[in-house]
């Protein structure tokens, strides 16, 4: 076995890409009521990895040897809550006749797709605030840590501790069951379902990392969950389709999205070149499948502003995109819909329309985004406000090579 001296980071990686799926398959083991335990055993795995491999090495195939230790726990749990005279029964196993528990567990494991599918549905639960379903299911089915899903949220990770802690309480209270929904309650967990995978993306997209402005484990992790949703019957819907094709689109650009020293690309100095065929063919694809339902959603509104993103940049694209971001700014009116707007203004109209428009939104004042977009749209027309933009953009903002592009920006603003 080799012993490399990054075995820590491969664990760390591991952990983000199966930590999910373990929780997922060991909690439709045991029960919704049991979140907890599942956590505790697959945090016990990750740990027992971290320190048998620094000292022993890798093993030939690291997650079979994860997937291995969590069913020998699983199975050493069940084991101690049946010493301590407590029915299998009550730990929800529900053993078909002839079946040992070794061999229940194994099955479990085997229907790792199914259970990741009703772990996102149970999460989703209507009787869980909405936020806390989504807090819910980026934390324990994602692999986010406090930190990420705090930032998805624009909020404290004091405040998302507290937000996880009444919704497991809720859980545990109400016997929440971890059954998938019927078909008539299908569209209402639908859409929780959908804004977990939304966010996951953003967060890859627009890393909150202080180290990397774009985290591509994330993006692809969300991808797999979108197209997990499409091989089920019940959740092949139009809504799917049009998310599934919005991170196409995004995936496409992500290998041009930074620069060879790690810095940020803004869209018009990204190499066309990188760019993914195969994932933008995907995405017409999933947005052509989208169209064929009657309602229009904001997922579908963005899917046909991402796809007129790895279009050739022409007049006549500018002025749709303004069209779709008015339509969307109707369907989900937000202070960042509304800068992006301004942005686009500024392509099809003028600076001058665009910073009126920019200036006018609300509740801005603290985004190092907003601050960095007026700093980009005052270039060329006033100089110090563009300095003083760009200024408070570089104060507002926490990631390492985000500042490095937005100290550039302020340095040849000064010197132009």
């Amino acid at each position: 076995m080799p012993t490399p001296p990054d075995a820590p980071i491969l664990v760390d990686h591991l952990f983000r890409h199966e930590a999910g799926r373990l929780v997922a398959v060991l909690t439709r083991l045991f029960g919704f009521d049991r979140l907890e335990v599942a956590e505790d055993l697959v945090q016990d795995t990750f740990v027992q990895a971290y320190e048998t491999w620094r000292l022993r090495g890798l093993p030939d195939n690291p997650t079979a040897w994860l997937y291995k230790v969590a069913k020998n726990k699983a199975y050493t749990y069940v084991q101690r809550q049946r010493t301590a005279e407590k029915a299998t029964a009550d730990l929800r196993l529900g053993l078909p006749a002839g079946y040992t528990i070794q061999a229940h567990i194994e099955a479990a494991f085997q229907a790792l797709s199914d259970s990741q599918l009703q772990m996102l549905f149970a999460v989703c639960h209507p009787r869980l605030p909405a936020d806390a379903q989504v807090a819910l299911a980026l934390k324990t089915l994602c692999g986010f840590s406090i930190a990420e899903v705090s930032h998805a949220f624009l909020t404290t990770p004091d405040t998302i501790t507290k937000r996880l802690y009444r919704a497991k309480e809720k859980i545990r209270q109400e016997q929440l069951s971890m059954d998938f929904p019927p078909a008539e309650a299908l569209p209402g967990r639908l859409d929780g379902v959908l804004r977990c995978i939304y966010l996951l993306f953003n967060e890859g997209y627009y890393s909150a990392s202080p180290d990397a402005v774009v985290r591509q484990d994330l993006c692809r992790e969300a991808l797999r969950l979108g197209l997990l949703l499409l091989e089920a019957p019940a959740t092949r819907q139009p809504a799917v389709y049009a998310l599934v094709a919005l991170m196409c689109f995004h995936a496409s650009r992500l290998a041009s999205r930074t620069a060879a020293d790690g810095d940020l690309l803004p869209w018009h100095a990204q190499d066309r070149a990188r760019w993914h065929p195969g994932l933008q063919a995907q995405g017409v694809a999933h947005l052509n499948a989208a169209a064929t339902g009657l309602e229009v959603t904001s997922y579908h509104v963005e899917a046909m502003i991402a796809y007129h993103h790895t279009q050739p940049d022409t007049p006549a694209k500018w002025q749709e995109l303004l069209q779709l971001f008015n339509q969307l700014l109707r369907l989900q009116a937000s202070p960042i819909v509304a800068l992006s707007r301004a942005y686009v203004l500024s392509k099809s109209n003028s600076p001058a329309a665009a910073i009126a428009a920019a200036e006018q939104i609300e509740g801005m004042g603290s985004s190092g985004l907003y601050h960095a977009l007026l700093g980009e749209l005052y270039e060329g027309l006033n100089q110090q406000r563009a300095a003083a933009h760009w200024q408070q953009a570089l104060a507002l903002t926490t990631e390492v090579r985000k500042q490095d592009m937005l100290r550039e920006r302020l340095q040849r603003c000064l010197a132009g």
